[in-house]
């Protein structure tokens, strides 16, 4: 008798622990995971600065010299600051959100 209740008890521990086994290995990956995916949201908005910030040379660089030549009109030099313009708010943002992402990392 005793000895059917010590064997209940120890296979019932046995199962907790493989249970509680079984869930910290599972937090563990999920950790891992996370961990992985944040360093791929920041390497991505890494490159999403650079070329962004690549767009923006570019687009000055097309507005310096249509300026030069006189080649440009002036709808033309606006749609081209506003592109500028927008790119440059998007980088602002882009920037915010790598710092956050820094910050849970």
């Amino acid at each position: 008798m005793k000895e059917d209740k010590r064997r209940k008890k120890d296979i019932s521990k046995e199962k907790k622990n493989r249970k509680k086994e079984l869930k910290e290995q599972k937090k563990a990956e999920k950790e891992v995971k996370k961990s992985e995916r944040l360093a791929k949201d920041i390497d991505k908005k890494r490159k999403s600065i650079d070329r962004d910030e690549s767009k923006i040379g570019k687009l000055q660089n097309k507005l310096t010299k249509g300026k030069s030549k006189g080649k440009l009109s002036p709808v033309d030099e606006m749609t081209l600051n506003q592109k500028i313009e927008k790119l440059k708010i998007d980088v602002a943002k882009d920037r915010e959100k790598l710092a956050k992402l820094g910050r849970k990392q």
